[in-house]
């Protein structure tokens, strides 16, 4: 199936085989539903055949129209005898001569009296049709009207009140045994109106029209072709539900495949978008629509005469090629969309989601820029509307004093005059305003334009600006502050290095040898603790000052958090172990991975896992666990404090700070903050948290997909 899901062929061959079983079920369940509903498999069939081809033979329709026809222009011929021309009835001879149609008729009067004929039957008198003891195979009968005595009438009536008047002006419109109504009204008067009508008057009669099949049909017409297909069906209607059955499952199973197979092709994987499929879905809709609409309406306008059976076969034959080019359009229609569902794009690759799309980037600019001028225009809409309101005030007090036109004159100029300075001032409390709001939010660095600015305003914003400068050389004071405090912590570690290396060394190099006593060796045990306790300090003070200041060199790579915890927990097992702690590690089952650089991360998973083993309390759990939270990597620490923290976790992140205030245990206060300055190096976050004795320590990083 894989394979054949790739190849052209075999998808022609499936469309191919699902048109041959869509017309074979069609065809036969058509057939078996006819058969069924006149009750042909209830008494075995042929019982029934005559009875059924009159109900449902079009070509015996259309037989019974020709010969209604026929008869209509017999009488209005006949009405003139003096005009008669035989020459237009020869094509109706022709066409129910028994060479030519097994169909021949009868018109019979109210009373049953016959009245006309056409065609010969089987029994035959004086060379005409017998029909008192003729024979046939089935009849089709329909009632029809004729209207003669046909005379036209022109009167003047005069009747009484506009109502009744109208009232039979609606009569004579209703009437059946008249046409052609018209009336003028002459006059209208206290007496009624008068008005002039015409109209014909005819008198009408009932017609029985009597169609008749041939017992022996001989003729090779398309009633014959019609009688033998049906007869095949009725003789063989066990065979057509079968064929009805397989035809819908070989359909059903045709379908399957190509809807399988859609957006597969050779050489690609997965699902594949040839150019059909880029064409827009709703373009495609309407492009698909209107040759199916076109095709049935020109089925509906087409007609032919079938009085042959090579009619009835073209007519059958132009709606099987319909039928045949709308299910192949409908077929590559359902592949294409299925192919663009699968692809997930059905709905975006149409004109409307398209216009839709721009409708709402469209409103949303409107949107944004309404917000903009809802920020921007609030002082000058205020200062415009108390401009306004002041003006509006001054115009009515004019208005009642009753002042000369030449003062309010010189009153509108006056006002327009002033407008100008006004809306400068607005303009220059606007740029005040804005250049206040940046300096609140820390941009140091704007400046407000002051070149267009006059006299308060002016010096206002000179003011503001030398206060920007200000704070500008202050925070510049303060960076270099801090760097030279880094530098000195730098410089300061360096210099101790040095001695502090030759101290470790001479300590070494007397530890093989032999002490005098064992108080020289308790001594010399004390100078080795102390002097690598002063070398770790001296290290972290350089490591702390090289991670606020981000001189480390970070390398950032997609690491697994779980790998990393377990490396840190086997280098870790046996301290923790040796300080009675229980490790419980709770990794996220998905492996997750972040961004980070390995031996910077490291050094924080280390920091707290030093701290861990320094504070925490013996005796107790020490948890570490990884989760997906929202996109985002966490990983905590959590353990029990050996001595109550009274301290908040701002200023456990503080340089020189640890929680333990009797500092009875080894450490430097830096560990913490080093983590933190690390983790943010990383592009990551650091948090701590203290409740009660319950230490926790969360750093969180971008979970990558």
């Amino acid at each position: 199936m894989k394979k054949l899901q790739n190849r052209l062929w075999a998808k022609l061959l499936a469309g191919f085989l699902l048109i041959v079983f869509a017309f074979s079920a069609l065809a036969a369940g058509l057939a078996g539903a006819m058969l069924a509903a006149s009750g042909v498999y209830d008494d075995g069939g042929t019982a029934k055949i005559d009875t059924l081809f009159a109900d449902i033979s079009p070509s015996l329709d259309a037989a019974m129209s020709d010969a209604l026809r026929y008869y209509r222009l017999y009488r209005s011929h006949s009405e003139t005898p003096d005009a008669y021309d035989p020459q237009w009835e020869e094509p109706y001879l022709h066409r129910f001569a028994p060479e030519n149609s097994n169909f021949y008729f009868a018109v019979y009067d109210a009373q049953g009296t016959l009245v006309f004929s056409g065609g010969a039957g089987e029994t035959l008198k004086n060379g005409k049709t017998d029909f008192a003891a003729s024979r046939y195979r089935c009849q089709q009968s329909t009632v029809f009207d004729v209207q003669t005595d046909r005379r036209a009438v022109s009167k003047r009536v005069i009747i009484e009140g506009d109502e009744n008047f109208w009232n039979y002006i609606n009569e004579q419109y209703l009437r059946e045994d008249t046409s052609g109504f018209r009336y003028e009204i002459v006059e209208e008067t206290e007496r009624g109106i008068t008005a002039d009508v015409s109209y014909d008057e005819f008198r009408i009669e009932l017609y029985t029209l009597v169609g008749y099949v041939r017992e022996n049909m001989t003729a090779d017409d398309s009633l014959r072709q019609e009688y033998q297909l049906l007869s095949w069906a009725v003789s063989h209607r066990v065979l057509l539900i079968v064929l009805a059955a397989l035809g819908v499952v070989g359909m059903l199973a045709m379908f399957v495949f190509l809807m399988y197979a859609a957006g597969h092709a050779a050489g690609y994987e997965g699902i594949h978008l040839n150019w059909f499929d880029r064409i827009p879905l709703d373009v495609l809709t309407l492009l698909y629509l209107l040759p199916l609409l076109f095709g049935v309406r020109l089925l509906n306008l087409i007609s032919f005469p079938s009085d042959t059976g090579s009619m009835l076969v073209l007519q059958a034959a132009l709606v099987a090629a319909y039928l045949i080019c709308g299910l192949s359009l409908l077929l590559s229609y359902a592949s294409t969309l299925a192919s663009r569902i699968k692809a997930g794009t059905w709905y975006q690759n149409t004109v409307i989601w398209r216009v839709l799309t721009f409708l709402w980037r469209v409103l949303c600019r409107l949107g944004r820029t309404v917000r903009y001028l809802c920020r921007n225009l609030p002082l000058y809409w205020r200062s415009a509307l108390v401009w306004a309101g002041l003006c509006f005030i001054e115009l009515i007090f004019i208005m009642i004093t009753g002042c000369t036109g030449s003062f309010f004159v010189w009153w509108l100029i006056g006002r327009v005059l002033l407008t100008a300075p006004l809306i400068l001032a607005v303009i220059n409390m606007k740029k005040l305003r804005d250049g206040g709001e940046k300096l609140a939010s820390g941009a140091l660095t704007s400046q407000i334009d002051t070149s267009r600015m006059f006299w308060e305003f002016k010096r206002h914003a000179e003011n503001l600006n030398s206060i920007a400068d200000g704070m500008q050389k202050a925070v510049e004071q303060q960076m270099r502050s801090e760097r030279l405090k880094t530098e000195l912590i730098t410089n300061v570690s360096h210099d101790i290095k040095t001695p502090l290396t030759s101290i470790v060394s001479y300590v070494d190099l007397l530890k093989k040898e032999k002490m005098p006593s064992d108080a020289a060796q308790q001594y010399l045990d004390v100078l080795d603790r102390q002097s690598a306790r002063l070398k770790k300090l001296t290290e972290d003070l350089v490591e702390a000052s090289k991670a606020s200041t981000g001189n480390l060199s970070c390398t950032l790579e997609p690491t697994d958090v779980n790998v990393l915890l377990g490396q840190v927990m086997g280098e870790y097992e046996g301290k923790l172990e040796a300080g009675q702690l229980e490790p419980i590690v709770l990794e996220d089952p998905s492996s997750p991975k972040i961004l980070a650089d390995g031996r910077l991360l490291w050094r924080v998973f280390d920091n707290l896992l030093s701290n861990i083993c320094k504070y925490a309390m013996p005796g107790t759990r020490v948890y570490l666990s990884s989760a997906v939270e929202n996109g985002k990597v966490v990983i905590c620490f959590k353990n029990i404090s050996r001595s109550a923290l009274n301290i908040s976790a701002d200023e456990l992140m503080e340089r020189f700070v640890r929680g333990d205030s009797s500092r009875n245990t080894e450490g430097s206060g830096l560990g913490l903050s080093i983590a933190q300055s690390l983790t943010s190096l990383q592009q990551g976050t650091f948090a701590l948290s203290v409740d009660g004795d319950l230490f926790k320590a969360s750093v969180t990083f971008d979970a990558l997909s």
